[in-house]
């Protein structure tokens, strides 16, 4: 099924889903396939003379209906050249879902300026995209940012969002490898970053995790294991046990110790399933 197929497939679903729509989603289904209501928000976009407001509506009102309209798409070069325009816009808010939208459809344009601010000496108050929202940005598209960029970012964060961002979109490789354990076993990192890294790091090298989740395991205080304790069982129960049983065996000995001290986690789904041998064969 073709692109604009599928999406006049949506279209005509959403109208058989619901007879009486709401006077706002009436609104926007009659915006989505209407020639002459896409090219007037383009044209808003593209008047230097629009205020904040018109220029926000009608970005908001587009993307809307982006992933439904069998209209916008035959519009796509004049959108995206409106957007481009609004990249240098006096006001941020306005520059910033500019950049949002076409990161979206992975505009090459917007992937270059976001590396360009993400590799910048700036301060972070002066991007244009504070880093965290820029590497989210550039995440739409996994070729858009380099391994080594964000492992770059992680090591030395502006903050600690930017931190999470880097490690959400890094893979693990021979070069972060070392890092992303050093930070999963390291309980002064944020949670919310140390929490994405188990399956980050399994899927490269299973031993390798199976070392730090050991090392988590019988030395991390209580407080990070009712967080992590899921994520590394998780981790566990997606290893394959010809790859190491005996590093599986201690490492569920590991989790029985913990369900001791802390009986109430045997409950948890992923942890019940190390405790009880439901790993891979």
């Amino acid at each position: 099924m073709s692109t604009s197929t599928y999406r006049n497939q949506i279209l005509s679903d959403l109208r058989l889903e619901d007879e009486n729509l709401d006077a706002g989603s009436q609104e926007f289904m009659d915006l989505a396939g209407s020639d002459e209501k896409i090219n007037a928000l383009i044209d808003v976009l593209a008047d230097k003379k629009t205020t904040k407001q018109g220029k926000l509506e009608a970005i908001q009102r587009l993307n809307v209906v982006s992933n439904f309209s069998p209209v916008l798409p035959t519009r796509m070069p004049e959108y995206i050249n409106a957007m481009r325009g609004l990249l240098d816009d006096d006001d941020k808010e306005v520059m910033q879902q500019a950049y949002c939208g076409l990161a979206a459809i992975k505009d090459e344009i917007v992937q270059k300026r976001l590396l360009v601010e993400l590799t910048s000496n700036k301060i972070e108050s002066e991007r244009a995209i504070p880093t965290h929202k820029a590497i989210s940005l550039l995440g739409f598209d996994e070729k858009a940012i380099s391994s080594k960029l964000l492992l770059d970012i992680a090591k030395n964060p502006p903050d600690e969002e930017s931190l999470v961002e880097a490690v959400r979109y890094m893979p693990a490789d021979k070069e972060s490898l070392p890092f992303l354990i050093d930070v999963m076993v390291d309980e002064s990192k944020p949670l919310s970053a140390r929490s994405l890294i188990p399956g980050i790091v399994n899927n490269y090298d299973p031993l390798a995790f199976l070392r730090a989740t050991q090392k988590i395991l019988e030395n991390t205080t209580e407080t990070t294991l009712n967080v992590l304790a899921s994520y590394l069982a998780q981790g566990v129960t997606k290893i394959k046990l010809s790859q190491s049983e005996e590093q599986l065996e201690f490492t569920k000995k590991a989790f029985q110790k913990l369900v001791e001290n802390k009986p109430e986690l045997v409950n948890d789904t992923e942890i019940h399933k190390v405790l009880t041998d439901k790993l891979q064969g």
